[in-house]
């Protein structure tokens, strides 16, 4: 290809213009993909748990550890260490009832700053990677080139700890009223280092090492108080209702620092050695208030009414915007109802409801105008400039809620919810963008448009028995749409090149593709001014899980399926800002997929791909964007993959008992076990052209209780 692209070109072949083909081995070849991806990567899981009690006192305690380790070539690793208590209590009167559960985790991740898979793009002609000593090597016959292996040596090790604390009380005050009062403690470290040693870089640009440290605490407290009541207004209406409060708090704490300048890979993290250091902290605090009350009418056990109201108040508004109100109407009708003569229930049930939701997740302090601090300082005074553009006038984003479904029960053999839904929001939240004349780049305001969500979910469930044999199946699938109802003054917008009224939100606005030109070997379009909406957005999803059970043998599966469209895996190619096929850039990364061997090379052709070019500018580079600007882009990336298979075995009651135990089983389980595609990237779930995909995992256990 590269040969090719020169002789497209008209430009003879040197040295100087092409080292790659004319310096480096032309009969030398390295797989890349089986160097850096031919790995194995080993999981350990090991749980323990221990449980004692009677009706009245519970106490239970559990653990756990696990490790990973990744298909690569490296010693990148994840690890998770858990404790969990929980205790419970309820008093012989039966009228208290209080709890207190208690958890810590930590994990730990090592992982890779950059994408190994761009590693893989490597010319496969260069040079041996490694010396004889084991030292990096970044030249052949005096070219330089990006060594792959030097991705290792970015590391990024994130530390994560998780403590929980939740408690709660129940007291019965009267026969028809309770009270309850729960509170919850949630602290969340991370702790995050990174290096870049200059071993991981060529010599001969005169590298430095860099460290990088930050650390956030994530602090989170929630008390809610309620009182219960519960009471029947003859023989056939029986009433519950509830009033409660809800307080939360939230505190971020966060600082950072970035050491530069090292000279010896030894000394990186120490700050002393290092030639200059950047440190940064911020702080911010949030505060979430709610009062609540809720009635439900039961008639019958037929008819069903229930209805809420709240008011919410939050600190990420101004203070003439801080509260809201909110409320909900819901009924359900049991229209058909049978029992069998083994007890088992049938019955048919339509319910709807209709409602207000609020959301203030658009972050802290933005009704206020917010500053930074300068990098530098001026005659020896550090400055300070604006960073945020207030809005104190911004309100709450409401959505209205609209549902509507059935339930559906047969015996113990079929249950079914099938549910629509029509959701539509008239003031999101956003950072709306600004002309750059204003000298910011965006606003947090209320977005002046009208969004609806619709969709369908279903959930089903068959179970069914046939003597020692037992096959129980559960679906889920979701078919869920989105448009932009209203946007008034949208051509005039800075939304204009990236909204269209009646299509989703999460659009391209692009030209129809009609191929490569068989006398010009270029890419084309239908119409240049044309503009067609494609919609990244999912079709459909779900899965379905199926546990088979033959005396003490099972099998649970889980196949997950979802049609959808994703950009075509060249797009990371022809989007490239360094090179495009036919080039290569200085790290010589021109090793491109077998799918563009279909192009363009003599007139009459008719090929998928335009012909390839050395050039960074012309007609060859300027046509790129009638493919990367048209309904070519996105491709059909529908999948099944099986996501999980569990193959089991539990011993028996009869062989527990001589071994001393409670019970024991075997299991066997994989993940990720096969993917069924039309898509030739890297994954069809992550969706990203080049990316590495999720690792397939296959697990032995054994489980044991004493």
């Amino acid at each position: 290809m590269r040969r090719e692209a020169f002789t497209n070109d008209g430009i003879a072949i040197t040295a100087a213009k092409a080292p790659d083909l004319v310096l480096w081995d032309q009969n030398r070849y390295t797989d890349m993909n089986k160097l850096i991806l031919g790995g194995t990567g080993n999981n350990m899981n090991t749980h323990f748990s221990f449980s004692q009690g009677d009706s009245l006192f519970q106490v239970m305690v559990n653990g756990g550890y696990g490790s990973q380790t990744a298909a690569l070539p490296s010693d990148v690793y994840g690890k998770r260490w858990s404790l969990l208590s929980d205790f419970y209590y309820r008093s012989k009167n039966r009228k208290l009832k209080t709890g207190v559960t208690a958890s810590y985790s930590i994990t730990e991740n090592k992982w890779l700053t950059e994408n190994i898979m761009n590693a893989t793009l490597l010319a496969p002609n260069a040079p041996e990677l490694k010396d004889e000593a084991g030292n990096l090597v970044w030249e052949g016959n005096g070219v330089h080139f990006r060594n792959p292996l030097s991705y290792f040596r970015l590391n990024d090790n994130i530390q994560t700890g998780n403590s929980l604390l939740h408690a709660y009380v129940q007291y019965k005050l009267m026969r028809k009223l309770r009270l309850e009062t729960s509170v919850g403690y949630n602290e969340i470290k991370v702790q995050e280092r990174s290096k870049e040693p200059m071993s991981a870089f060529d010599p001969k640009l005169n590298p430095t090492g860099t460290y990088s440290e930050a650390k956030n605490i994530f602090t989170t407290w929630i008390v809610e108080p309620s009182l219960h009541y519960t009471d029947s207004l003859g023989d056939k209406i029986r009433v519950d209702g509830v009033i409660g409060t809800s307080w939360s708090s939230q505190l971020n704490d966060r600082w950072s620092r970035e050491d530069t300048g090292y000279i010896n890979d030894q000394l990186l993290g120490i700050p002393e050695t290092a030639q200059g250091s950047k440190y940064s902290a911020d702080k911010s605090k949030y505060l979430f208030l709610s009062t609540f009350g809720r009635v439900k009418f039961n008639f019958k056990d037929k008819y069903f009414l229930s209805l809420t109201l709240r008011r919410d108040g939050s600190s990420r508004f101004g203070p003439e915007n801080r509260y809201a109100n909110f409320g909900a109407i819901g009924a359900g009708w049991i229209f058909w109802e049978k029992e069998n003569e083994k007890g088992a229930n049938s019955y048919a049930k339509l319910r709807a409801s209709y409602g207000t939701t609020g959301n203030d997740q658009i972050g802290d302090y933005a009704y206020l105008n917010t500053w930074g601090k300068a990098l530098r300082q001026y005659q020896a005074i550090t400055g300070i400039f604006p960073e945020g553009l207030a809005n104190p006038y911004y309100q709450w984003e409401v959505t209205r809620k609209l549902e509507g479904g059935i339930e559906l029960r047969f015996n113990d053999y079929f249950s079914a919810n099938v549910i629509g839904y029509r959701n539509r929001s008239k003031n999101q939240l956003i950072n709306y963008k600004l002309p750059t004349q204003t000298g910011y780049g965006n606003i947090v305001q209320n977005f002046p448009a009208t969004i609806q969500n619709t969709g369908i979910e279903v959930d089903a469930v068959f179970k069914k028995s046939w003597g020692k044999f037992m096959w129980c199946s559960k679906l889920n699938l979701a078919i869920p749409q989105n448009k932009l109802v209203q946007f008034n003054d949208l051509e005039n917008s800075a939304y204009a090149s990236k909204l269209m009224i009646g299509k989703p939100l999460n659009i391209l606005i692009v030209q129809h593709y009609t191929g490569v030109d068989s006398a010009t070997g270029l890419f084309t379009v239908a119409d240049p001014n044309e503009k067609i909406a494609i919609s990244y957005d999912p079709v459909f999803f779900g899965g379905i899980r199926n546990l088979f059970h033959y005396q003490q043998f099972y099998l649970d599966t889980y196949l997950e399926f979802r049609q959808q469209k994703a950009p075509h895996f060249s797009s990371y190619f022809y989007n490239s800002s360094t090179s495009t096929p036919g080039q290569t850039d200085l790290d010589f990364y021109s090793n491109l997929p077998a799918e563009l061997d279909n192009r363009w090379r003599q007139r009459g052709d008719q090929a998928t791909w335009q012909k390839v070019s050395t050039l960074s500018s012309g007609s060859i580079k300027n046509s790129i964007p009638n493919w990367v600007n048209s309904d070519a882009l996105l491709i059909d990336a529908s999948y099944v993959r099986l996501k999980n298979a569990q193959l089991g075995y539990t011993f028996t009651e009869k062989f527990c008992k001589k071994k001393h135990i409670k019970g024991t089983s075997i299991y066997i389980s994989a993940d990720n076990l096969f993917t069924i595609t039309p898509f030739k990237g890297a994954d069809p779930e992550l969706q990203v052209p080049f990316s590495l995909p999720l690792q397939k995992t296959i697990t032995i256990g054994v489980q044991v209780t004493l």
